[in-house]
């Protein structure tokens, strides 16, 4: 397993997995609305949309739990590293735009050559954080 690839798709999902929670979190409160309006029906028609309601509300509370997960595991990798190994990281991965590199230069007064060698050791300790002690020079 590449998991240094893992890592740069970790980084790379981080956005979209903080906006896909806060919307799980909204579909779990309508799950547990539906849930509970379907209780309070008491009739035999009702029985297999309660059913689907409460196997519903399992799984978008399990995703939930999940991404919840995945979010605090990144979080707590990137702030192992310094406040500049997080901001490259940002850069190149989580916050992506065009002259990526260039940019980074002018920030951080360097080559272009320097901000590749920092974002290899950035994402090297980030992978490190993020997966334990594996062979992950590549």
């Amino acid at each position: 397993m590449n998991w240094k690839n893992c890592a740069i798709e970790d980084l790379k999902e981080y956005e979209s997995l903080k906006t896909a929670y806060q919307n799980m979190r909204e579909q779990l409160k309508n799950a547990r609305q539906k849930k509970k309006m379907l209780q309070a029906v008491n009739a035999a028609e009702s029985t297999d949309s309660f059913l689907n309601s409460i196997v519903e509300y399992s799984l978008i509370s399990e995703n939930l739990k999940l991404a919840k997960r995945r979010i605090k595991s990144i979080e707590q990798s990137l702030s192992r590293l310094s406040k500049e190994e997080q901001y490259i990281l940002r850069a190149f991965f989580m916050q992506k735009q065009s002259r990526t590199a260039e940019l980074l230069c002018e920030k951080l007064s360097c080559e272009q050559a320097h901000v590749y060698r920092k974002r290899a050791e950035a994402l090297y300790k980030f992978t490190l954080a993020q997966y334990g002690n594996l062979d992950v020079r590549c």
